[in-house]
């Protein structure tokens, strides 16, 4: 596996990769500019999934296709997507304001107001989703970034020939909560994934307590329906 400053200074398509965003075992990602238009930052993610066959690649090239068609505010576009030497990769907008989970980091509590806010924002891009029988199942703080207006946008919709093919023994298909990326036959109940979502990333996004934890717990009990034995 290559590290992640193999590709700084690297011309891939029509970018050059100046910094790491993020890395890990999977993908890294970059900030780049564009080679002709100046000042045009973008972020490339370079997965970590060498030699795709042809058959690979045409399928990443579809799913992606599918995933440059959602519209929505509060989703982060693909601006752009291809194969650079043996690996591929996906280029979409650059939001240095920070992800969610920097923001509790800096501050565990945050106002009513504003989670409220968040909150809202996300169901609107999960409800979109969903509306188009999609499956996000990747919702979690890091996942959840800011533009410089402080608007909410959704990022990092897997690309499941991808995983795949980075762990083909794994199955990423076992539940829908773990498949980011999922068509779903019409007429499944899948509004009732939303609030199951967005209470994930809640949980996630809590500080470490027993207390929390235990007091979840027993709240959860209080008012979960006891099954009736015949």
């Amino acid at each position: 596996m290559l590290s992640e400053r193999t590709y700084i200074d690297k011309k891939v398509s029509h970018y050059r990769l100046l910094d790491t965003i993020s890395s890990s075992s999977f993908c890294h990602v970059y900030r780049a500019e564009h080679l002709q238009i100046a000042q045009y930052i973008v972020a490339i993610k370079i997965f970590q999934v060498p030699s795709l066959s042809p058959q690979k690649r045409q399928q990443f090239l579809e799913e992606v296709q599918l995933l440059s068609k959602l519209k929505h505010p509060h989703i982060l576009p693909i601006l752009d997507a291809g194969f650079y030497e043996d690996v591929s990769y996906i280029v979409t907008d650059y939001l240095p304001d920070g992800s969610l989970r920097s923001r509790l980091s800096a501050h565990p509590l945050l106002p009513l107001q504003e989670s409220v806010a968040i909150l809202n924002q996300l169901g609107q891009a999960l409800h979109y989703v969903h509306q188009r029988n999609m499956l996000y199942g990747n919702l979690k703080p890091e996942n959840i970034l800011f533009t410089s207006e402080n608007k909410v946008v959704l990022t990092d919709f897997h690309i499941d020939t991808l995983a795949d093919a980075a762990s083909p023994e794994a199955s990423y298909h076992s539940t829908w909560l773990l498949n980011s990326f999922s068509v779903v036959a019409p007429g499944t109940a899948i509004s009732m994934l939303l609030p199951v979502s967005l209470m994930n990333c809640l949980l996630d996004a809590l500080p470490s307590s027993p207390q929390i934890s235990q007091r979840f717990n027993i709240n959860m009990l209080r008012k979960t329906p006891s099954r009736q034995h015949t």
